[in-house]
């Protein structure tokens, strides 16, 4: 229409031109691209950040994935999504054939597990009752909301398209599904394309085997407030997260547009740390001890409270002197650690309406800041050749004084051993057989033939 080109025409406009693998100043990065004014304050300038890559192969996908850093994927992988949701996200999702939810849901308000907030504060929770009421806030409180509706066949679910049934996901040979028969272990098969679903397979034939390398534990689709902001987090169970924007109209954008690298609107903005860097992000200990949320600040903690460069060397040198002395841990020659102490290394990331989906890898620390009011769609699996990430999470979550959400697939199939069986040594024994080197005798044979 002639009045939304007009209010687009007055929107300025900030392109993302930073490029990946170099190193920036977060804080001098947020504020260039105009999100400045959204932030409590701008970072210290000692934080330092890389863009997230885009892996546009299976083999770059791979290769990120090893060094558990999280990438966006091929537009293709969400091409299905934005075919069945149209140009304007917003109003799919709101639309009065499932606007009103059968029940009112638990949205959570702009700055939830804030550092220093008390963990069960009701003040960060607000009661929905349609999707709407998400973007159109009324009373006082004006605080954005965020809601993640997970999909889980309930009474109480709105009647919406499990929309992120329709990501594709790449690198199949971690993310597979069972879509044709495969046949192990004398005979056994598996022709139920559904067979790694998020529920439990407890009740399925107990002859089926799952060929799948991934299980999907968890669909959701999560709508935003601009300037919502979730702080530092792992994502549940060891689980890898695809997500993808839903396209934006630019009636419903806000002033100043901040545009990804495919000069798309950014709708949100991901802040990952490393995995390493998990004790300080967030000390559970002090958290458990307190029942507040404890961690780093990041928008906050002043510059002289961070140690200066000539500091982290000290610290390493001390660090080396007093393992060498406790547990003859090894230090290069130069008296210098291996792996100096160092502040955490964030990656962002711009997630982009109608955009490339991003993959995010299990256990990684990260806080997510809403740009947009948009819809972001999400699909939450477990890959049975990264059951490590599983362990990982569990011996994590033993020091949490409240436990959290644990899917089917760890409470149940992972502890049944006819299901442990069937839905993840038989495939697994199938990998190692159709990817092992073949014997000398074979060999021979192969030379003779």
């Amino acid at each position: 229409s002639s009045s939304a080109a007009a209010a687009s025409s007055k929107l300025e406009y900030i392109h993302v031109t930073q490029k990946e693998g170099q190193e920036y100043v977060l804080g001098e990065l947020l504020a260039s691209w105009g999100l400045a004014p959204t932030l409590v304050s701008v970072p210290s300038s000692k934080f330092r950040c890389e863009l997230v890559p885009y892996a546009d192969t299976d083999e770059k996908v791979a290769e990120c994935i090893g060094n558990n850093i999280c990438c966006f994927v091929d537009e293709a992988c969400g091409a299905a999504v934005h075919a069945r949701t149209g140009s304007d996200g917003i109003a799919f999702v709101c639309q009065g054939e499932w606007n009103v939810l059968p029940r009112p849901k638990i949205a959570f308000r702009g700055g939830w597990g804030e550092p220093g907030s008390f963990m069960t504060d009701s003040d960060y929770l607000h009661l929905v009752g349609a999707f709407n009421e998400v973007f159109d806030a009324t009373g006082k409180d004006r605080r954005p909301l965020n809601l993640q509706m997970f999909h889980r066949e309930s009474p109480a679910d709105p009647a919406l398209p499990v929309l992120p049934e329709l990501l594709q996901w790449p690198l199949p040979a971690l993310f597979s599904r069972s879509q044709e028969k495969l046949h192990l272990g004398g005979g056994l098969n598996n022709s139920n394309p559904h067979a790694n679903d998020t529920s439990s397979s407890s009740g399925s034939n107990s002859g089926q085997v799952d060929a799948g390398m991934s299980v999907v534990v968890d669909n959701a689709t999560r709508l935003s407030k601009r300037g919502a902001l979730t702080w530092w987090h792992l994502d549940d169970s060891g689980e890898f997260v695809l997500q993808v924007g839903l396209q934006l109209t630019n009636k419903r954008l806000a002033g100043p547009v901040l545009l990804g690298p495919t000069g798309r609107p950014v709708t949100k903005l991901f802040v990952y740390a490393n995995r390493e860097d998990y004790d300080l992000i967030t000390q559970d200990d002090v958290a458990n001890g307190s029942a507040y949320c404890v961690g780093l600040d990041l928008f906050r903690v002043p510059s002289e409270h961070l140690p200066a460069d000539s500091d982290l060397t000290v610290l390493a040198n001390d660090t080396d002197s007093n393992n060498n002395n406790s547990n003859n841990s090894t230090s290069s020659s130069s008296g210098k650690s291996d792996r100096p102490f160092r502040l955490p290394k964030l990656y962002v990331a711009v997630l982009e309406a109608g955009g490339r989906p991003l993959l995010s890898t299990p256990n990684v620390p990260h806080l997510v800041l809403t740009v947009q009011d948009c819809v972001m769609i999400e699909q939450r699996r477990v890959s049975k050749m990264c059951l490590d990430e599983i362990v990982y999470f569990c011996e994590r979550i033993r020091r949490w004084n409240e436990s959290p959400i644990l899917y089917d697939f760890l409470k149940t199939d992972l502890l049944d051993e006819a299901l442990l069986t069937r839905r993840v040594v038989l495939p697994l024994l199938d990998v190692l057989a159709a990817t092992a080197p073949a014997s000398p005798s074979a060999q021979q044979q192969q030379q003779q033939q």
